[in-house]
């Protein structure tokens, strides 16, 4: 993948270290020279108020004077004919502007000095009469304090008049330059080499230091910055001047940017040191922070991430003391840029979300853009694209709106990755290459460096090998011009990769060696797991299959580290979806280790990978049930907390349904809720005295599973889809074995194949009549007997000696294989529920941690929700009449044939659920089962989400859910139970129990009952296998979650959950035992034998008692 090393430290700079122009020295430096959009400085401000301080000099001497932010302080003089004053504004702290009046009251251009602490302004005043000196503080939130002194006036001389005329010119050009417009910045330059000549003319030393100084600005602002480093190398090599020290200290900075943005960072890094003693002689604790914060990214940029973080600690000290608002927030922007430079995710998310919190971000639409594009990188490196699409969609609406070319650039840089990472890669081209476009006429090379190495992976992984040699090439001589370790690193890698593509194992080898000492500098952890991966890939073609082991152990490890290290489940789950690849090199690596060297474990070792691949966050949320993680945190948080998750959704809901030009605005909007949630997320985290006894849960070894949580007459078979292969592991309490299977694409071919077979029922064809449907059928439910004995001799056949020998079979799939039902596979010639009992788990490390929270209540105890009310004109709604309300503003439920029902609402919408007539029969059949002690029945208005929220369930060991469900294959957070949508006065309710709603349940239940549409599927991740419904009530506590593979039918459902409840509480069956007795009595049935109706039930959880 592009190296976010590279990506982070090259063009984040890319802007800033053009568009000095757009930034008022000393508030930030290269590279955040674009903080504060600059405009010709109005006399306005400086007239218009009443001043509040007035002074009048009569003699020789000087003022002190503190000004608050904004306001104006008046100084006068009167001079005599042909006499001269010498005037000195101190700036102490704070930065001011002077505007001098001449005797008849002509304003002359403003004067500013942005050197920093101890700056001057020098006035000389020559014309006879009484003159003014305007002072203006130029703080918006700080005080400013100076010191006015004036020599006691003396008779002119023609240096007096050169030298005031100097001071006017540069003030014209100053003014002229900060205008920053093409035609101001030519108007200025003749300005200010006459300002530098007549500077010369009297040997004046701080003027033509300033003059040199304004020019190289300048000439670095229209990007031409080897002559910026000429002129200030002219200006540090002059006698140091006393009382100039911010003057010199200022040209140092000046040749440190521009050295920096030619790509000499080492002599860039100097000249900062330099500037910084300077600065620190003057006790200028802002510059030395600005120095800092630019040394950091200057380290970055180099790959010396540790170095980096040193300065940036020292920056963000600083800034916090000076209580130096926008520079804490350029520092968090270039933290968080340190730590995704370093791999460390979670840190660089905070760093960014602090800095986006920060009312000052808004004032600096550079800094809020750049981080903006630091949060889509992160994001595409978490695989929370929608999120990463929307922060690049606000960024690049910034940058527009600032005109910043080069800051779209680095938007579209991001564009480009995030592309990649969703195998885009024409997308990602045409990203990569019209960023290259922008760079088009500079010399900058270092951006260009970094983008010709992105595009080169783009082209390597779309298998276009000569292009990524070429643009790889390319990168690699000028990153290793410009001394760029982290790019001169990503591109050997990449080089080798290809190199070991083609089989050239010496030059691979070299390429590696050479990248991994120039990786070792960087510490990502990100590009050294990448560059291990590759060494194991080489190790094992040269056939050292141990060292291969070695390396890949390191890269799973360093992976692992990064998950761990990320506080929320689901960006844990979308990073870990991301790093497959590696689990699945390393699970292959060991079976062929297992084939050259059997009976030594490998296998079994294989399997541990197996597991460490799966379903982690939902086993860290089992092992940290029963952890009171919200005890002691205050009840605003909680509610807020639910309060935006509810706008999250509704925005997501939004999204989904707008058209493409809306849907930038939503995202922007999803951005900010989501940045506020996790804000919220993480006080309650730090508030809530509940999480520090949080550690991860444990994957399980295959040995540990079959000695201590597998019974006799059990056999797990776990699968894993590789690639180029997969794989079987049947373990039982006494043995594993393992076998091979064809690839993923293979296997998802042929179930695809045979879930569509099997769910033709649910196909609506336009204009079929009932003839042609049920040829349709006949025809589906032959080719489902078909493509499920080619399964059958696929997933069934090598593990059959040991499923003969065994009575239960714990399903662990993954991929297209997590939505077929294993129990209609034929197995013997019949299907495989006939002879065995069959559960579903996402993982096997999950058994331990089920079996330690099982609910041992002595008897069941029961809550059944069913036959809601959705629709106002619901004969049920009696009392809605009785109100008098407007019986015409009900909106009808659409009629559908009760022959054709199903617990699918996808094509209905909210408002218009057909009522589950057998909803309620199945309902009342259950609960005929238990005393009315042991039952809670909720049927129409009682049926109702509140219920569900305000329910104490840890009294409660069986949860019946039969009811309408909405399952989002797409956005899992928009999945849900629909409950009554109406009260009994016919006034319309929120009755949609939302995933997030069931995430906060604590719900301890032995068993959860959905008894609704495909409420077993959802969004299917490489890692965590599906999202959806019965995985949040496994968040919420429950151990067991009986659900449905597709749209189920309302009579054929109720047949079975009635002689599924007869096994579980009259028979005292396990509920897989149950639930087997159940599909076999329908399997045997007239009406119902097809598997249609009783397959697409499953039981994921325990399969004991």
């Amino acid at each position: 993948m592009p190296d976010f090393a590279v990506r982070n430290g090259i063009l984040r700079s890319l802007s800033n270290c053009l568009l000095a122009a757009v930034f008022a020295f000393p508030v930030f430096a290269f590279p955040v020279l674009a903080q504060q959009k600059i405009e010709p400085s109005p006399l306005s401000p400086y007239l218009d108020p009443t001043p509040t301080i007035t002074r009048v000099f009569t003699t020789a001497g000087e003022f002190t004077d503190t000004l608050k932010p904004q306001s104006v302080a008046s100084y006068s003089i009167s001079l005599n004919a042909g006499d001269v004053a010498s005037l000195r504004l101190l700036q102490t702290t704070g930065e001011v502007g002077a505007l001098w009046l001449d005797p008849a009251r002509q304003p002359h251009s403003i004067r500013r000095n942005d050197s920093g602490r101890n700056s001057a302004i020098p006035f000389t005043l020559i014309a006879a009469g009484s003159q003014e000196i305007r002072v203006r503080c130029l703080s918006t939130s700080t005080d400013c304090t100076l010191t006015l002194s004036a020599q006691t006036p003396r008779p002119a001389s023609a240096s007096d008049t050169t030298r005031g005329n100097a001071e006017d010119e540069l003030a014209e050009g100053d003014q002229l330059r900060r205008k920053a417009t093409a035609e101001s910045r030519a108007a200025a330059s003749p300005v200010l080499d006459q300002a530098l000549a007549s500077a010369k003319e009297i040997q004046d030393g701080p003027l033509i230091r300033r003059a040199l100084y304004l020019k190289a600005r300048l000439a670095y602002e229209t990007r031409q910055f080897a002559q910026a480093r000429d002129l200030m190398l002219q200006a540090v090599a002059m006698p140091e001047s006393p009382d100039d020290i911010a003057g010199t200290a200022v040209c140092w900075k000046m040749l440190g940017y521009s050295y920096a943005s030619m790509g000499e960072l080492d002599r860039g890094l100097s000249s900062y040191a330099e500037a910084r003693k300077f600065y620190a002689r003057n006790k200028d604790a802002l510059n030395q922070e600005i120095l800092n914060e630019n040394s950091a990214r200057a380290h970055r940029i180099l790959g010396e991430n540790g170095l980096a973080l040193e300065e940036l600690t020292a920056a963000l000290e600083e800034a916090r003391s000076i209580h130096d608002e926008r520079g804490l927030v350029a520092s968090l922007e270039e933290l968080g840029n340190i730590h995704l430079s370093r791999g460390d995710l979670q840190e660089a998310l905070d760093a960014y979300r602090q800095a986006i919190q920060s009312p000052e971000i808004e004032k600096n639409p550079t800094t809020h853009a750049h981080v903006l594009n630091g949060l889509g990188n992160i994001y595409t490196e978490l695989g929370e694209y929608a999120w990463a699409q929307a922060a690049f969609d606000q960024s690049v609406a910034l940058w527009r709106q600032i005109k910043d070319p080069m800051g779209e650039a680095y938007a579209l840089d991001g564009e480009a990755f995030l592309a990649y990472s969703q195998a885009d890669y024409p997308q990602s081209f045409k990203m990569h290459l019209a960023a290259l476009d922008l760079l088009t006429g500079t010399d900058l090379e270092r951006e260009r460096a970094s983008i010709l190495e992105e595009l080169g992976e783009s082209y390597e992984a779309a298998g276009q090998k000569s292009n990524a040699v070429e643009a790889l090439s390319k990168a690699l001589a000028l990153a290793q011009k410009l001394n760029l370790r982290s790019i001169e690193a990503a591109c050997l890698r990449s080089l080798g990769e290809i190199a070991l593509a083609a089989g050239d194992t010496d030059a691979a080898q070299k390429q590696f060696e050479q990248s991994d000492k120039l990786d070792a500098t960087t510490l990502d952890k990100r590009e050294q797991a990448h560059l291990m991966a590759d060494r194991a890939r080489l190790e094992r073609m040269l056939g050292h299959l141990e060292q291969a082991r070695t390396d890949i152990e390191s890269a799973v490890s360093t992976i692992e580290s990064s998950r761990t290290g990320i506080r929320s489940a689901e960006s844990r789950t979308s990073y870990f979806d991301n790093q497959r690849d590696y689990y699945d090199f390393y699970i292959s690596l060991l079976m062929q280790m297992d084939r050259l060297h059997p009976g030594q474990s490998y296998a079994a070792s294989a399997f541990n990978i197996s597991e460490r691949a799966r379903a982690r966050s939902l086993l860290d949320t089992l092992h940290e049930s029963g952890v009171e993680t919200d005890r002691g945190v205050a009840p605003a948080f909680i509610g807020r907390e639910r309060e935006l998750s509810n706008q999250i959704e509704a925005k997501l809901q939004q999204l989904t349904d707008a058209e493409e030009k809306d849907a930038p605005a939503i995202r922007t909007q999803l951005l900010s809720l989501g940045g506020e949630y996790d804000a919220v997320e993480n006080e309650i985290r730090s508030q809530g005295s509940g999480y520090g006894a949080l550690v991860r849960g444990k994957t399980i070894f295959a040995g540990d599973l079959g000695q201590h949580l597998l019974d006799p007459n059990a056999v797990l078979l776990e699968y894993w889809l590789g690639e180029k292969e997969s794989y079987l592991w049947a373990i039982t309490s006494t043995s594993t074995t393992t076998y091979r299977l064809p690839s993923l694409s293979a296997l998802q071919t042929q179930s695809s194949a045979l879930y569509a077979a099997l769910t033709a029922r649910n196909t609506a064809v336009p204009n079929e009549t009932a003839e042609t449907r049920q040829l349709r059928i006949q025809k589906a439910e032959q080719a489902s007997e078909r493509d499920g004995i080619a399964l059958e001799r696929l997933l069934l056949q090598p593990g059959a000696q040991t499923l003969h020998q065994h009575t239960s079979v714990v399903i662990v799939a993954e991929g297209p294989l997590s939505s077929l039902p294993f129990q209609a596979l034929p197995f013997d010639g019949k299907p495989l529920i006939e002879t065995h009992q069959v559960v579903y788990l996402p993982s096997a490390s999950l058994l331990p941690e089920l079996r330690r929270n099982q609910n041992r209540s002595p008897h069941p105890v029961l809550a059944v929700f069913a036959d809601p009310v959705f629709s106002p004109d619901d004969p049920r709604v009696d009392k809605a009449l009785e109100k008098g309300l407007d019986n015409s503003a009900r909106t009808p439920a659409s009629p559908i044939n009760s022959d054709a029902l199903t617990r699918s609402s996808s094509d209905l919408g909210l408002d218009q659920f057909p009522r589950l007539s057998y909803s309620r029969e199945e309902a009342q059949a259950i609960g005929q089962l238990l005393p009315e002690r042991d039952r809670k029945i909720a049927l129409d208005f009682d049926a109702n989400r509140d219920a569900v929220l305000n329910t104490d369930w840890s009294r409660y060991t069986i949860v019946h859910f039969s009811t309408h469900a909405l399952v989002d294959d797409v956005h899992p957070d928009l999945s849900g139970i629909v409950l009554s949508l109406m009260n009994p006065s016919g006034q319309q309710i929120d009755g949609f129990l939302r995933v997030h709603d069931i995430y906060k349940l604590h719900m301890p239940a032995d068993l959860v009952v959905l008894s609704a549409c495909r409420t077993a599927l959802g969004k299917k991740t490489r890692g965590e296998g599906v999202i959806g419904l019965s995985r949040a009530f496994s968040y919420a506590g429950s151990h067991k979650v009986l659900a449905t593979l597709w749209n189920v039918n309302d009579r054929a459902t109720a047949a079975l959950m009635e002689n599924f409840y007869e096994g579980l509480l009259k028979q005292g069956l396990s509920p897989a035992a149950a639930l087997a007795r159940a599909q076999r009595t329908l399997a045997h049935s007239k009406n119902w034998h097809s598997p249609y109706f009783w397959a697409p039930f499953i039981l994921l959880g325990d399969w004991q008692q």
